[in-house]
Formats: C-alpha cells, sequence, structure tokens
C-alpha cells in the first residue's frame, strides 16, 4: 500500500460534492500546492510553444523556411511522444518533489541554451533537451495533482493544475512573443529563464511533498473521509474495461491535439496573412464536457478559416484557444479515472499521445500549408477535431462520472 503526504491532515466529512462549499473543503488544503504546479504547468507550456510565436523570426534569424523552424515543435513532441512512458517509468521509484524540481531546473537550461544559440542546430539542441524534460514533468505532474486530494475531487484538482496550460497559450506564448518581437528572440528565451526560476523557489516553499505508488493503487484519499498520512490509502477497484477506456481516452487525445496543432503551430502565419469550463464539470459531467470543449474548437476553427478581415480572425482564434484551454485537465481525469495504471503512468500515455497530436500537427500543417494555404490548416484541423468527436461519442466507459 503507498503512503502520501498532504500539507495537513483534514478532518473526517462526509458530504455531496455539487456545491462550491464541498469543493472548498476538499480543495482548501491543497489549492498552495496545486496554485505552484499551476504556475510550473505555465512555464513548462511556454516553453514549449514559444517557437510557435517565434516561428517568423527564427526563420528569419537562421536562413530558413519557416516549415524548417516548425520542425522545432516536430523535434520536442517527437521526444515526448516517444520518451514520456519509459521515462516517466525508469523514475517511478524517485522522490517526486525533487523529481519535479531537477524537471525545471532542466527546463531553464534547455532556454538558457536556446538564448545563447549560434546556430539553428544548436537551438534544435536546447529544444531537445526540453523534449526530454517534458516528458518526465508533465506525467509527473499530472499523478502528483491527484495525490493531493479526495478521487471524487481530482477533475477539480487537474483543473485548477492545468490552469497553467490555457494561461501559458493566451498569456505567455504572446508576451514571450513580444518580447522577441520587441527585443529580439534570445531576450524570449532569456525571461522564460528568469520565470522558471521563481517558479523553483515557489515549490521549494509550497508544495507539499507526496510519496507515489509502483502499482495501479488508488491515488488520492478515500471518497468519504480525509486520512492522515500515517494510514495507507485503500486499493483502487479495477473497472471493467479499464484498458480500452484509457486507450479510448488516449486516442480521443492524440486526435483533439493532432486538430488542435494542425492549425495552431502556424497560428502566428495565419494571423499575418489575415491581415472555462470549470473543473467540477470535469467531475460530473465528463463525456458531456469533452465532446463540448472539442466541438468549440472544431466551431472556433473553422471560423478563422471562413470569416474575414483581421479582428474577426484574432476573435475566433480566442475562442478557439480558450476552448482548448481545459483539454489537457479532461484527458488526465479521465486516464486516472480509468484506473487501468498508476496516475503517473497512465498520464505519461496522455502526454505521449498528446505530444503525437503536436509533432503531427506540426508535420501535417507544414505539408497543408505548402499545398493548400492557410486556409487549408483550418479545415484539415476541423476534420480531424471531428474525428476526435467520434471517438469520445462511441466511448462511454472512458469518461465515467465517479472514480
Amino acid at each position: 500500500m503507498t503512503r502520501i503526504q498532504h500539507a495537513r491532515p483534514r478532518p473526517s466529512r462526509a458530504t455531496d460534492d455539487s456545491g462550491p462549499g464541498a469543493a472548498a473543503t476538499e480543495l482548501g488544503a491543497a489549492v498552495p500546492g496545486l496554485v505552484v504546479l499551476a504556475l510550473a504547468t505555465f512555464s513548462a507550456l511556454t516553453t514549449e510553444m514559444v517557437p510557435v510565436g517565434l516561428l517568423p523570426t527564427l526563420s528569419r534569424a537562421f536562413g530558413v523556411a519557416t516549415s524548417v523552424a516548425g520542425l522545432l515543435v516536430s523535434l520536442y513532441a517527437g521526444l515526448v511522444a516517444v520518451l514520456s512512458v519509459p521515462l516517466t517509468w525508469a523514475t517511478r521509484r524517485l522522490p517526486r518533489k525533487p523529481l519535479l524540481m531537477a524537471c525545471l531546473g532542466s527546463y531553464a537550461l534547455s532556454n538558457a541554451i536556446c538564448a545563447a544559440a549560434p546556430s539553428f542546430a544548436a537551438v534544435a539542441a536546447g529544444r531537445a533537451l526540453a523534449g526530454v524534460t517534458h516528458a518526465v514533468y508533465f506525467s509527473v505532474a499530472i499523478g502528483y495533482a491527484t495525490r493531493l486530494v479526495p478521487a471524487r475531487s481530482s477533475g477539480r484538482a487537474l483543473a485548477l493544475a492545468s490552469i497553467g496550460t490555457p494561461a501559458g497559450l493566451i498569456l505567455g506564448v504572446p508576451v514571450a512573443t513580444a518580447l522577441g518581437d520587441a527585443l529580439g528572440w534570445r531576450v524570449a528565451f532569456v525571461f522564460l529563464v528568469a520565470l522558471i526560476a521563481g517558479v523553483l523557489l515557489a515549490m521549494g516553499r509550497w508544495l507539499p511533498d507526496v510519496r507515489t505508488s509502483t502499482v495501479p493503487e488508488s491515488h488520492t484519499l478515500p471518497e468519504s473521509r480525509a486520512v492522515p498520512e500515517s494510514r495507507a490509502v485503500p486499493q483502487t477497484r479495477r473497472r471493467p474495461g479499464a484498458g480500452r477506456s484509457l486507450a479510448a481516452a488516449a486516442t480521443a487525445n492524440a486526435l483533439t491535439y493532432l486538430g488542435h496543432y494542425t492549425a495552431y503551430t502556424y497560428i502566428s502565419v495565419i494571423l499575418l496573412a489575415a491581415g472555462a469550463i470549470g473543473g467540477r464539470h470535469l467531475d460530473r459531467r465528463p463525456r458531456a464536457t469533452a465532446m463540448t470543449i472539442v466541438a468549440a474548437m472544431a466551431v472556433a476553427l473553422a471560423a478563422t478559416g471562413a470569416l474575414p478581415g483581421m479582428v474577426p480572425v484574432v476573435v475566433a482564434a480566442g475562442v478557439w484557444a480558450g476552448a482548448f484551454g481545459p483539454a489537457a485537465s479532461m484527458f488526465q481525469n479521465a486516464a486516472v479515472r480509468a484506473g487501468a495504471l498508476t496516475p503517473e503512468i497512465a498520464g505519461a500515455w496522455i502526454n505521449s499521445t498528446a505530444n503525437i497530436g503536436i509533432g503531427g500537427g506540426a508535420l501535417v500543417g507544414g505539408l497543408v500549408m505548402d499545398a493548400a494555404g492557410t486556409h487549408g490548416l483550418t479545415w484539415a484541423g476541423c476534420a480531424i477535431l471531428v474525428a476526435a468527436l467520434v471517438v469520445i461519442g462511441a466511448s462511454r466507459r472512458a469518461f465515467p462520472r465517479r472514480p
């Protein structure tokens, strides 16, 4: 049996999780740690996606085509897709908090390498280090968040910890891009080094440590009551078809990311050519929430290709990016609740398939843009998102209402 450490033991209380009071009770002691995880995720996501905003600048600086510069995204994503599961398995016995802090240190080093890079190959080397780091960080962070709260609140915990994903897309990448455009692309990477240093200090101060299991056990507290850290957490009942449920969640995740990044990797090019779902719903209505999010992404993405003029396209792109925000936590929650594997290994599969989608999206998007232009990007992405909707609609067990 695994043991788990918490910020502080909480009194026993059986409550309905339908109201905000219950949510506050269950997440209260874990909130500081979850906020630190959100900040770390913001830093990691901004590191991952900063080349998207800098593609035109990087291509000019090193004299390469935009589609070639886009391979910085594919390289990163390919490493994550291949290494997430084996590296998460290899590090499964290491202490969780020091491992997360080491990951952030590695992110900082990768950004420093990019900032000082004398050639495109050196930038690619820095991105490769970040990709290897990402393979471990996100897999461990998914399990970390779920181990801080009761099982029935895993969706809310992941929604809070994952808020750094939409924040990175909506705030982090634009800020880094603006710095790169105004002061030089190297400044964008220096900014990320400084940001990560601050997050490391916060993590050392406010993130509680947890212990992890090496077998598929319960990843959180029992449903009705909290337990002191001196007591073991009961084992999770394995659901019938748990492996199929995890596979369905991972497949829908890959298709959603593939459809999104087919166009999003080249969003700066699209804009130049043109001239939050609450965590409670992830716990109570996971399948309906997933279908709503992916459908909203498809509609908004279609609008970016159909609407004329810069302003409508920017508005549609904002809706598209905003709708994508909860995608990470909804698929993470589905994979963890499937109960087929430990939260860390389930998270590794989500991390891997997400980056299959990201890398595949950069590759497919580059080919489509060369063949059909920016309008082709949007419709190709929409078609893939519709495929994700079909998988979600056909997979009831992959999005269970109860853990």
